[in-house]
């Protein structure tokens, strides 16, 4: 059987590993497109561009390290012996982590350092009024009890008081957008 020849441009770029410029430009240059060999043998020619390679970050980053803020980056943009490419590059992960930011604020979904501080405050305060309570009425609960009637008692103050903090939690996220 007899191997078909490629009859459009597309195909016999494909065929040829030539992109459709090239294609254009063995055109030009008097070239018979249809002959496969005569393309491959125009590839050959055409010269190539010379890149360094490009420094690829590692797949596994370090889990251990912390990511970097704007300020360290814009700092690490104007250390001195940057090379052009690592300098657009990190010009434009700022660029980007600025625009994901006001975004985040345009659309209500960048919480507030304030509203969590005063999330935690209130959650501090609730659990250290129910430890005082709950060491106050302890030895009251379990007054002249054996232990196997104590226990369960201590353990529902207890379950009270882990309901009380997930219903804290539960306050903060209930009209947050990220909820």
């Amino acid at each position: 059987m007899k191997n078909r020849k490629p009859d459009s441009a597309r195909a016999i770029c494909e065929a040829s590993g030539l992109s459709l410029s090239q294609w254009k430009q063995a055109k030009d240059a008097g070239i018979d497109v249809k002959d496969l060999d005569a393309m491959k043998a125009f590839r050959k020619t055409i010269p190539t561009i010379n890149r360094p390679p490009r420094e690829t970050e590692s797949a596994d980053p370090d889990p251990d390290a912390e990511p970097m803020t704007l300020d360290e980056m814009e700092a690490e943009l104007s250390r001195p012996g940057l090379s052009p490419n690592d300098a657009l590059t990190a010009q434009r992960r700022i660029n980007a982590m600025k625009q994901l930011t006001q975004y985040r604020q345009a659309t209500g979904r960048l919480i507030d350092r304030d509203e969590v501080r005063e999330h935690f405050i209130r959650a501090a305060s609730s659990i250290q009024s129910f430890c005082r309570k709950f060491e106050k009425e302890i030895p009251a609960l379990c007054l002249g009890l054996p232990i196997n009637q104590s226990s369960p008692k201590v353990k529902d103050r207890i379950r009270e008081m882990q309901t009380e903090w997930t219903n804290l939690e539960g306050e903060f996220w209930k009209d947050h957008p990220e909820a």
